[in-house]
């Protein structure tokens, strides 16, 4: 903010309300501002943002339960390796497991997991009416998710994770 700042001649404070789209500047000054950054080709980081803020993010895992099935045991545990490794940016992965053959499961589930409010949701899908149940509460609510597994593109996930079954 210091380099930018004197690049376009303007005070610290000026150039942060520009970067946090704020009021109580002039044009000029964020105009001369917008050049800096252009000329700088400034890139925000979302990793010192997170830092400075110190704002925590939670983030679910909608699994089935299983039983030692060397698959889902792996992404649980990649799951809790990203939590790990993300700890100093207050990431948190919670796993919330549904019976496979219970539809009712799925929705209790979705439900506590939509109470929580999460900034975003892995989903294992179940049949594609009662997951789409579940997605459209989460599009209401702008909550980002992503599924696993099963690729289901009417449910407009932000992507999917699996292999390719052809």
């Amino acid at each position: 903010i210091k380099d930018i700042a004197e690049m376009a001649g303007v005070s610290v404070g000026t150039v942060d309300r520009v970067l946090h789209d704020r009021p109580n500047v002039s044009k000029p000054a964020r105009e001369k501002v917008e050049q800096a950054l252009k000329e700088m080709n400034y890139q925000p980081n979302m990793y010192a943002s997170a830092l400075a803020y110190n704002k925590s993010y939670t983030f679910y895992l909608l699994l089935p339960k299983h039983e030692s099935e060397a698959y889902w045991e792996e992404i649980e545990e990649g799951a809790r390796k990203c939590e790990e490794s993300k700890r100093d940016f207050h990431i948190n992965v919670k796993i919330n497991f549904y019976e496979r053959s219970s539809e009712e499961s799925f929705m209790e589930q979705g439900k506590s997991i939509i109470d929580e409010k999460p900034e975003g949701v892995i989903v294992v899908p179940s049949s594609l009416e009662i997951t789409r149940a579940f997605t459209d509460q989460l599009h209401e609510l702008n909550i980002p998710f992503i599924l696993l597994d099963s690729y289901m593109p009417d449910l407009r996930p932000l992507s999917f994770f699996g292999q390719d079954s052809f």
